[in-house]
């Protein structure tokens, strides 16, 4: 007991929490051990220090328990990780695989627009949507075989739209998730995009299926929580009401 971590990630806290130990959190640079995320270049002097992944699902189920192991708290984290497991397959079953899903346009941010990429798009897929403007492919190396499991599938980084993107591909859903600003503040900002000649036309707003997204700890956060994000996603892509109740959104 006592154990000092350091974790300045967003991820790293929502793990922490999940695993019950944020009262274990220290923000002194002389720890114990220091949590990071994997583009975090700062110089730390902690005894261990885990440098968070930048894949998707899988990979951030990797990091809790490698916290829990650091921290003492392995079967904490066997059982956190079997949980959110379970859950993302209990979500997917409600998910037809036969069926084309709508193609799914999600920002991350508004002015200027720009589409999401990595984590993002792979929990947009497996939930039965498509992502044609970045969509995820194998990584290089799984071979033939794995490319069809959607572990092994990851997109590119998110970009800024060029406005030519919804000439091939028009948007049947509209998704927008900005870091920071809850569902009405994101409303706000958006009702002047919707209105542009690029967005207004395209099916989503005809048939009003555009969502604003609470984007504080959400979608941009690689941790336990991408699984309430994953059930909204299979919630209101596939008309399940029933789950995905974790996530703050508003409609336009």
């Amino acid at each position: 007991m006592g154990l000092k971590v350091h974790s300045p990630s967003a991820a790293g806290r929502d793990i922490l929490h999940a695993l019950g130990a944020l009262e274990r959190l220290s923000e002194a640079d002389r720890a114990d051990v220091r949590i990071v995320d994997a583009d975090d270049m700062s110089a730390g002097d902690a005894a261990i220090e885990i440098r968070l992944g930048s894949g998707g699902f899988e990979e951030m189920l990797d990091d809790c328990l490698r916290i829990g192991a650091a921290i003492g708290m392995d079967d904490a984290a066997r059982h956190l990780t079997v949980g959110l497991r379970n859950r993302m397959f209990e979500a997917a079953e409600c998910v037809n695989p036969f069926e084309d899903g709508p193609n799914v346009a999600f920002f991350t941010t508004i002015n200027p627009p720009r589409f999401a990429g990595g984590w993002i798009v792979q929990l947009i897929e497996r939930a039965g949507g498509r992502c044609p403007w970045n969509p995820t492919v194998a990584r290089q190396g799984t071979g033939s075989a794995s490319g069809p499991q959607q572990g092994e599938r990851e997109a590119g980084p998110g970009f800024e739209m060029r406005g030519s993107e919804f000439v091939e591909y028009p948007a049947d859903v509209l998704v927008l998730c900005v870091d920071g600003l809850d569902a009405t503040g994101c409303l706000e900002q958006a009702r002047a995009l919707m209105s542009s000649p690029r967005f207004s036309s395209q099916p989503a707003l005809r048939s009003r299926r555009v969502a604003c997204v609470d984007g504080r700890g959400t979608f941009s956060v690689r941790g336990p929580g991408l699984v309430d994000c994953f059930e909204w996603l299979v919630s209101w892509l596939n008309g399940r009401p029933s789950i995905g109740r974790g996530v703050t959104w508003v409609g336009i």
